[in-house]
């Protein structure tokens, strides 16, 4: 589980877009609002942006509030109708029987994936990629705030398009300079398309997960955590990135290299019945090795045993 880094000590001027401690969160349904959750898809499930009743959106005013609020105020969409991302949200709480505010990891997974797919193949004709992206945006705003959504994240839906909204093109660009210059004095290739763009998603995560487009407020604890989280193919960069946090003195120690991660430690080496020069030998090279494919991660110690072997003979 990633938890957000705590911000309480260092001032900004940016706020999140959409305070949720405004809402009404009870995590129960009412046996009014289950009642309205029946009627309301009755009346508008796989249907083209049809008009809710009136007295359905009153007996679900509280529900319908918070994804109206993040249509309008962060994408521009305008809520009289129950478009195809709200009837998902209401078909999640009626089959959860409980308030999208109660709804477990597990449970936001299962409607991003399962249910969304089975939706869009019942139901939607054409693209689907804003209705992903949207319900991505729901799930990032009113559900845990764990980065569980973070493998949802691809091609067709960047964590880059969904950071630009809360934090701005302009915040990301800037931090993404900030690293890139640094990497770039490193020998690192950061102005290659490929690999700007896989720096600025990377970064984006970091913002999205840790709910701030500060780098000053990002720790190495919330990078361990997000490494463990994040697709392979970004865990280099956001090496990377830590690194280029030490040298700006935000952090103290960088992350350490997933292949040591890997490595069996001196420590836990078995040298009974090797000769103490092999064992010198062994030791030296894996101190000094770089070998990271999986295969050979434990050659050291492969080589130690057979060390061990040879002795035997």
């Amino acid at each position: 589980m990633i938890q957000a880094t705590s911000h309480l000590s260092v001032p900004s001027r940016w706020q999140f877009p959409i305070d949720v401690a405004g809402y009404s969160q009870q995590p129960e349904l009412s046996d009014l609002e289950r009642l309205a959750l029946a009627q309301a898809l009755s009346h508008c499930l796989g249907k083209k942006g049809p008009q809710l009743p009136h007295e359905v959106k009153q007996k679900l005013a509280r529900l319908l509030l918070p994804l109206d609020d993040i249509l309008h105020q962060l994408l521009g969409i305008q809520t009289e109708r129950c478009i195809f991302p709200v009837q998902i949200m209401l078909y999640g709480m009626n089959e959860y029987a409980t308030s999208y505010w109660a709804w477990s990891e597990e449970q936001w997974m299962d409607l991003l994936t399962s249910t969304f797919t089975h939706f869009c193949q019942r139901y939607v004709h054409g693209l689907i990629q804003d209705i992903r992206r949207q319900l991505i945006i729901f799930a990032y705003i009113l559900g845990p705030q764990t980065g569980f959504y973070l493998p949802l994240f691809g091609q067709k839906t960047s964590p880059r398009s969904v950071a630009d909204l809360f934090f701005g093109q302009e915040r990301l660009e800037e931090a993404t300079v900030r690293i890139g210059t640094i990497l770039r004095s490193w020998g690192y290739e950061v102005d290659a398309k490929p690999c700007r763009n896989l720096l600025i998603n990377t970064i984006s995560e970091v913002f999205l997960v840790n709910r701030s487009p500060l780098l000053e407020q990002v720790s190495l604890e919330f990078l361990q955590a997000l490494r463990e989280k994040t697709m392979s193919h970004k865990r280099p960069i956001l090496e990377r990135i830590s690194k280029a946090l030490v040298h700006l003195g935000i952090l103290e120690m960088s992350l350490s290299p997933a292949y040591e991660m890997s490595r069996v430690p001196p420590s836990q080496m078995d040298t009974t019945g090797v000769p103490p020069q092999w064992v010198e030998w062994c030791l030296q090279w894996h101190h000094f090795s770089f070998l990271v494919l999986q295969p050979h991660l434990e050659s050291g110690y492969d080589t130690l045993q057979a060390g061990g072997g040879a002795a035997d003979r």
